[in-house]
């Protein structure tokens, strides 16, 4: 067993606003992981509504 120091944290994806502020945080990865979350996000934020 790996003394606690050694232990992995569980990955995230996290968008930070311009504002310093958390906009989106997303669930526990690898297995939790949602990018089309993240890309939908991205693009409301930039305003593009295209499905490319």
């Amino acid at each position: 067993m790996l003394p606690t120091q050694a232990a992995g944290w569980p990955d995230r994806l996290i968008v930070v606003g311009l504002d310093g502020k958390i906009a989106y945080y997303g669930s526990k990865g690898p297995g939790e992981f949602k990018p089309q979350e993240v890309e939908k996000w991205l693009q409301e934020f930039r305003g593009d509504q295209s499905k490319d």
